[in-house]
């Protein structure tokens, strides 16, 4: 795809099997289209419409007014848990990170040269837990089963979409032929265990107070789903909840998770890096404290360090696909809304400021 742009451009009109697409790669053209009112459609067929249950529900795959009452909801009800809020984000980090420092030295110990062997899940516990103390109430254990079978899932069905899912997208008749070596059989299996897990949280949240007494997302949810139940096309109901449960969790844990490790794994090759990184923590906030929020201004470094490892670790190839609403002109090209299957791919650059 890179060597195509580079011969037909930052805006290429392509056809992927029955797909009619605009692949967009460049900084500024993905940042006008995205601006733009039309190309805020979400494209959901394929796999994602089948994690959507067939229906138009969720927060990340859905559109029009469900989408945008679902986007609401979610933005105020987790601003209400400490979502967006420097202090109580800064609190739950910091709080996490003491269960993991506790949990790697625990590791530490058992060995008998104070070794441990690194595991890439480390850090998605602890992300799956900053989503699980807003959208539950409470965090996991890092031996729950629970939190065990969400990360796998998680992990198997974005695994087997890499290449899976695209293709399916393109000739969506290969998922009844193909069904395993194309891993739709897998990511079907993950996406009902994520909502089998979901199904479960909200149960249990059911049996709490959560009319008077809402501690957690997930209550202020059972609430909209009560107040929702008289209407003829609800929009929130207990599928709606397992989708953006899963949208959530995903969301929210998987690819912050490889971004924290793929930046160990470079410090790791960068030995000189870390060791300045080590010795600029030292400096500022010495050996007996942990960094703050108000420790950042002064870790130039660090913050150096943390963005040159977003820029080398480009987490997905290309962003979630978009879906042109109505007709528009954008640089004398006409991008039309055809039918339902004409997308825009973004795909993911980085741009140096």
């Amino acid at each position: 795809m890179d060597k195509l742009s580079k011969q037909y451009g930052d805006l290429m009109s392509i056809k992927l099997g029955f797909v009619d697409a605009v692949v967009v790669s460049s900084y500024d053209a993905i940042k006008d289209l995205c601006q733009k009112e039309e190309t805020l459609g979400r494209q959901c067929d394929g796999i994602w419409w089948d994690r959507n249950l067939k229906k138009n529900q969720g927060l990340g795959f859905s559109n029009d007014e469900p989408w945008a009452e679902m986007r609401k909801f979610c933005r105020d009800s987790l601003r209400n848990y400490g979502f967006g809020s420097r202090e109580a984000m800064e609190y739950l980090v910091m709080d996490e990170l003491l269960e993991l420092v506790k949990y790697i030295d625990q590791h530490r110990r058992r060995h008998p040269e104070g070794r441990i062997k690194f595991s890439t899940n480390y850090f998605h516990f602890s992300f799956a837990n900053l989503m699980a103390s807003m959208l539950i109430g409470k965090r996991f254990s890092y031996d729950d089963y629970d939190l065990q079978e969400l990360l796998v899932h998680g992990h198997n069905f974005i695994k087997n979409g890499i290449v899976g899912a695209g293709i399916l997208t393109a000739y969506p008749f290969l998922k009844s032929i193909f069904p395993e070596t194309s891993g739709y059989k897998t990511q079907i299996e993950a996406m009902y265990g994520i909502q089998r897990i979901a199904q479960h949280m909200l149960n249990r949240r059911r049996t709490e107070d959560y009319k008077m007494n809402p501690r957690c997302f997930t209550d202020d949810f059972l609430n909209k789903i009560d107040e929702d139940a008289s209407n003829p096309q609800p929009i929130f109901t207990a599928d709606n909840y397992k989708v953006v449960f899963g949208d959530l969790m995903q969301g929210g844990t998987d690819t912050t998770g490889n971004s924290v490790n793929f930046t160990l794994l470079l410090l790791t090759a960068h030995q000189d890096v870390q060791e300045k990184l080590y010795k600029e923590i030292e400096n500022i906030c010495g050996i007996d404290k942990y960094p703050s929020l108000e420790d950042k201004p002064s870790m130039i470094y660090t913050q150096a360090v943390l963005l040159e490892g977003y820029r080398w670790g480009r987490i997905l190839v290309h962003g979630l696909p978009k879906k042109v609403t109505e007709d528009f002109v954008y640089r004398e090209y006409t991008f039309r809304k055809v039918d339902n299957r004409i997308s825009i791919l973004l795909k993911t650059v980085c741009k140096l400021m």
